[in-house]
């Protein structure tokens, strides 16, 4: 009984030990130091005129930006109840 769990560690250890790889990872530093990009402001103006609630639209239909770009929007109302 003693030479059969002797010979059971044994093949254990063998299969264990000869699933590992020789090669070394080394670890990649985890602060990674990225360049600053300038942040683009894109400005629009868009104004509402009309008299009346019925009679206002916007002056811009459709506004396209680039990704990551920084948007500044300026509403102007132009409704004016006298």
């Amino acid at each position: 009984m003693k030479e059969l769990i002797i010979s059971f560690l044994s093949a254990c250890f063998i299969l264990l030990t000869s699933c590992g790889t020789s090669e070394t990872k080394v670890a990649e530093p985890v602060n990674k130091v990225k360049p600053e990009i300038e942040k683009i402001w894109e400005e629009f103006t868009i104004e509402a005129p009309g008299n009346t609630m019925m009679d206002m639209k916007y002056s811009l239909k459709n506004i396209s930006v680039n990704a990551g770009s920084w948007v500044r929007l300026n509403l102007v109302s132009m409704w004016y109840n006298f």
